[in-house]
């Protein structure tokens, strides 16, 4: 039966070759294309689940209110984790890492900056994902000076020498000598990631100020592992807040979020997450497939239903031999079903071969093994597509009676109704579609032209961990006429947000950026000084300042005076019409600068602080000239290593740090421009066989109305009219959802775009100009076609 319903498919395929054609093309790009976002949104969703039990992991966070705003914060002060474990027990186990800043390590001649997690011995037990490749959990960390690498380190270090047991110096602070315990290989999706991990040292110094302190908390996290049943809820949770707040002093509140949520569903910022994503992205990309599918299967039922009367003699013969409804029905089912299966396989030929630039377009490096589960679901998906695209036109055909059809009865039934409906919800996806990728490019439009109040241009960014003694560095590297200006600055002014509360009067007013720069930062990224004058502090300043921290705190109320400059949002929150002189905290102000960004345009401008600290400054500013830019890297690079032979040279220009703040949004415009040009396509693919085959229903009457007088132009407007109609009425639904879906995506936005009622007009111009040209090419063939020629068999 199956082989009977193989013969009769093909042979109506070969009838029609062009209509089939567009079908199965329609089809096959579709299907290709859904299977590519399924493949995205399902690496999207696999982060941090390689760690057994990752159901049962989560990260602590504290959240405090902020005005009408919630602050969230993975910051928690290290003690916690060992009094989780000790106190509840619904808790398996808990851990913390904590991060510093980078530090140099050295083997031979190869020295690279790495970012250090220290953790305790419960940091692998919890994480059973990071897979030990040298050493093993049991004895990586037995010896105090022993840390773990991870792969990459390794590597890079090492080459292809084991790194097992191997010695590094690093003399970042002093002279010290690490050995190779182990060596990890960190997952992809791994929101952790760490240069080298060792042991957190409570007889170090710095490490002791946090093992025991409940109110420090800088760059550490908390994870908690829950015993096999074990659940959050409310009495867990009020029973910890009441703990920390009273362990704190704060009123910050605990939340838990599960460790697989971290990825797609951290409203927060965290410097130390690596690979953050948006839900929402998956959402869009999401709809984005199934549009591109239910247009792909709106064209095969078009043209199913289109293509019916070809094949009424076929069902009528089939019924007066016997046929019944439910054989006709299965037959057309099953042909559904096979141009599905063969779409499908197309598609996945076409996932293979299209992967690498996927990959490419989404900065992924997704890889594609079919599993069994995988072609179960393919093939559970072709049923469900397969029922979609042929129940309705196997029901239409199925009904017929063949006395009618014998008789030539009109059997259109409501057929024309529905090729009217889904031609016009067809339309409307399109320019829906196309509506939201054009405001999309706007809003990247948009984020490059906007006037940030910073300069961009030919900056370059060199991190040099902390940073004492700079000025003879600075002035060796302003001999080059090449290089404009210099300045140190806690980090590059892209994306920094270390909150601070400004004091004013002895009250905590306003939660404010601080941000460490020299005397030198305004000069180089052209900061505009409005009132007072720009940091005139020295190191040596600094210093003298910070022995005053010997008195007490009364004393030191009096006599630590730290020049500090705010921006005008910090001014006019303060309610300071003049705040040159005015104390904050420890802080004094001498000046204020004009607004710019410092946050991606996703936040608004917020208040900042600034001041000089030696202690914080951690990054070279270069502001060089457009000529000659190979050989100024190259001096700044001799120079460095000249004043910082302990630590790799590494560079970014600021300007592309800047672009990478906004890669989710481009690669989204990407994405839907890709998609949204293919689902177009598919569309007009529709909405071309669709013209050809009616105008070939037509012919005779085109015939009739040339032999009665009728222009090539009358002819043209009446048969464009029957698909036109449906367009306007496509777009008139469209635009209204569009723009309110782009003002919902818009609205994540601080500083965006506007909607002009001209942008929608032109995509509804465009969608009927592009129409019109693919109805008309068909309707004017047929006009010219000689009326004696069409109708001389009639």
């Amino acid at each position: 039966m199956l082989q009977q319903y193989f013969r009769i498919h093909v042979r109506n395929l070969s009838k029609k070759p062009m209509y089939s054609i567009i079908n199965y093309i329609g089809l096959t790009l579709s299907l290709g294309a859904a299977l590519l976002i399924y493949l995205w949104i399902y690496d999207e969703m696999s982060y941090d689940k390689m760690h057994r039990d990752h159901e049962r992991i989560y990260r602590m966070l504290t959240f405090r209110k902020d005005g009408v705003e919630y602050i969230k914060t993975p910051s928690m002060p290290l003690p916690l984790a060992e009094y989780l474990r000790e106190e509840y027990s619904q808790i398996e186990s808990a851990t913390f890492v904590k991060f510093e800043s980078p530090v140099p390590l050295q083997t031979g001649d190869k020295t690279i900056d790495l970012v250090p997690a220290y953790v305790d011995q419960e940091f692998f037990r919890i994480f059973s994902g990071f897979r030990f490749i040298e050493g093993d959990v049991e004895h990586a960390l037995t010896e105090p000076n022993s840390i773990i690498l991870s792969e990459k380190t390794a590597k890079i270090l090492f080459g292809d020498v084991p790194a097992l047991d191997q010695n590094i110096e690093s003399n970042e602070y002093s002279n010290k000598s690490y050995k190779v315990g182990g060596v990890v290989r960190i997952p992809e999706h791994s929101h952790i990631d760490f240069g080298f991990v060792s042991l957190i040292n409570p007889s170090n110094l710095l490490h002791k100020t946090f093992t025991n302190n409940w109110k420090r908390s800088e760059w550490s996290g908390v994870y908690i592992k829950l015993k096999k049943d074990a659940q959050v809820n409310d009495k867990f949770i009020t029973s910890i807040n009441a703990q920390f707040s009273e362990r704190t002093g704060t009123a910050k509140r605990v939340l838990f979020q599960p460790l697989a949520n971290i990825h797609l569903f951290s409203d927060y910022d965290w410097r130390f997450d690596q690979n953050r994503g948006e839900y929402k992205y998956l959402l869009i990309y999401g709809g984005l497939a199934v549009a591109i599918v239910v247009l792909a299967l709106f064209n095969f039922i078009l043209l199913t239903i289109a293509r019916a009367s070809e094949r009424f003699n076929e069902i009528g013969y089939r019924k007066i031999v016997g046929a019944v409804n439910s054989q006709i029905f299965v037959q057309y089912i099953t042909e559904s079903f096979m141009q599905i299966i063969i779409s499908m396989v197309s598609g996945l030929v076409l996932v293979y071969l299209l992967l690498p630039f996927f990959n490419q377009l989404t900065g992924k490096s997704i890889y594609f093994i079919p599993s069994f589960n995988f072609i179960a679901t393919t093939l559970a998906v072709s049923l469900i597509v397969s029922l979609l695209a042929g129940i309705y036109p196997a029901l239409y055909l199925s009904s017929f009676n063949p006395l009618l059809i014998f008789k030539g009865a009109n059997t259109k039934g409501s057929k024309n109704l529905l090729i009217k409906g889904l031609i016009t919800a067809q339309s409307a996806v399109s320019i829906f579609l196309l509506i939201f990728t054009f405001v999309i490019y706007m809003q990247i439009h948009f984020i490059n032209q906007t006037d940030l109040g910073i300069s961009k241009e030919n900056i370059v960014v060199v991190p040099t961990g902390l940073w004492y003694d700079n000025e003879a560095f600075k002035s060796e590297l302003l001999q080059n006429p090449d290089v404009l200006s210099c300045a140190f600055s806690t980090r590059s002014p892209a994306d920094f947000h270390w909150q601070f509360p400004l004091t004013l009067d002895g009250i905590d007013t306003v939660y404010s950026t601080l941000y460490w720069v020299d005397e030198s930062f305004a000069e180089t990224y052209d900061l505009e000084v409005v009132q007072g004058e720009f940091l005139k502090t020295t190191n040596k300043d600094h210093w003298n300042i910070s022995k005053s921290k010997q008195a007490s705190k009364s004393e030191m109320d009096h006599i630590v005076s730290i020049p500090a400059v705010i921006n005008e949002t910090a001014r006019d929150m303060l309610h300071l019409s003049d705040p040159i002189g005015t104390r904050l905290g420890n802080n004094v102000v001498v000046g204020v600068v004009k607004d710019f960004h410092m946050r991606p345009l996703q936040y608004e401008i917020a208040p900042l602080i600034m001041v000089n600290n030696p202690e914080n400054i951690m990054t070279l500013n270069v502001k060089i000239s457009n000529n000659n830019k190979p050989e100024t890297i190259a001096y700044i690079r001799k120079v460095y290593a000249k004043h910082r032979e302990i630590r790799g040279f590494s560079y970014s220009y600021f300007e592309d740090e800047l672009t990478a703040l906004y890669n989710s949004e481009i690669r989204l415009g990407n994405m839907l421009f890709s998609g949204t040009m293919l689902a177009f396509a598919i569309s007009l693919m529709g909405t071309f066989s669709l013209a050809s085959f009616g105008t070939q229903r037509r012919r005779q009457e085109i015939g009739i109305r040339k032999i009665n007088g009728a222009s090539i132009y009358n002819i043209l407007i009446m048969l464009n009219g029957d698909f036109l109609k449906w367009v306007l009425l496509a777009f008139a639904i469209a635009a209204p959802v569009g723009i309110y879906f782009v003002n919902q995506w818009l609205a994540n936005y601080a500083y965006k775009t506007g909607i002009n009622w001209w942008m929608i007009l032109a995509i509804g111009v465009l969608t009927l100009a592009v129409s019109f040209l693919s109805i008309s090419w068909q309707c004017w063939k047929a006009s010219r076609e000689n009326p004696v020629d069409v109708l001389k068999y009639e």
